[in-house]
């Protein structure tokens, strides 16, 4: 008796890492194609995973991301509402998925991704309130992660998202939000990008790009956001998001021949 109970003990256990281990090279594969700006491609990927895992919050959170980066170049209220609907069904599957097993750190992390991911959409349509709540929501879950986790440093890019949001907020709006408890450091925001572009797993590409924009927008080190954005285009050549961005960087670093090339070519595209 007692070697059927702990062989099917055995069993269970090698079901679970194997559905783990299966969801995230779907999750990869899906951001995969997403970088690569094949999103129906991208979409068929999450879509599998929510089929094939229909309780957990992952693929219907990577689905939502979609959306997302529809939203941000449209402000189309289609994408916004289509964000929406599928980050709703992700927090409530991680809610569940989180009374049941309130230490887990992939729940948590996932669910402070889909709570940073709204603050950004929030912040698009200027519903600045749920911006602030859902940010702060994310930071929670973020560091509770790490808590249990620390060496989970995909966490970091919410976090550096969040810390150098707040810390660029004018100091005269400061006390109103640390009275909410929304404090940030925009230093301690970069940093914990860097964290992720070297030791990151599932979003070293994001953080990598964040850290071009703030160094190109916020920061004016041309150079530096060069260093960053460069390796993601030789990466992801069909990324008209990156090849813009370079584009523009090219017109700030003044090599107005090089900026011409970039920009002429995407005009050339069906996008």
């Amino acid at each position: 008796m007692k070697i059927k109970l702990l062989s099917l003990f055995i069993l269970i256990i090698s079901a679970l890492n194997f559905a783990q281990t299966d969801i995230e090279k779907g999750v990869l594969k899906g951001l995969d194609y997403c970088y690569n700006f094949k999103w129906s491609r991208a979409d068929e990927e999450f879509q599998k995973l929510i089929d094939k895992y229909p309780d957990d919050l992952r693929g219907y959170h990577y689905k939502s991301t979609i959306s997302l980066w529809y939203y941000l170049s449209s402000k189309s209220n289609d994408d916004y509402q289509n964000f929406v609907r599928y980050s709703d069904i992700a927090i409530d599957k991680g809610g569940k998925q989180l009374d049941n097993d309130p230490d887990n750190e992939i729940i948590l992390y996932t669910l402070g991704t889909a709570y940073s991911s709204r603050a950004i959409v929030f912040a698009k349509a200027e519903s600045y309130l749920n911006a602030a709540w859902a940010s702060k929501k994310s930071e929670s879950y973020l560091n509770d992660a790490l808590k249990i986790n620390p060496k989970r440093a995909d966490a970091y890019l919410g976090l550096g998202l969040y810390n150098f949001a707040v810390g660029q907020i004018p100091s005269g709006f400061k006390w109103a939000l640390s009275l909410a408890g929304i404090n940030g450091n925009k230093e301690l925001g970069i940093q914990h990008l860097k964290k992720v572009v070297n030791d990151g797993y599932l979003s070293k590409t994001e953080a990598s790009y964040y850290l071009s924009q703030i160094y190109s927008e916020a920061v004016n080190n041309y150079e530096m956001a060069a260093s960053y954005l460069k390796p993601l285009i030789k990466k992801y050549p069909e990324n008209l998001l990156f090849n813009y961005s370079m584009g523009v960087l090219e017109i700030k670093r003044k090599n107005l021949p090089q900026a011409e090339r970039i920009l002429s070519r995407i005009l050339k595209t069906n996008e």
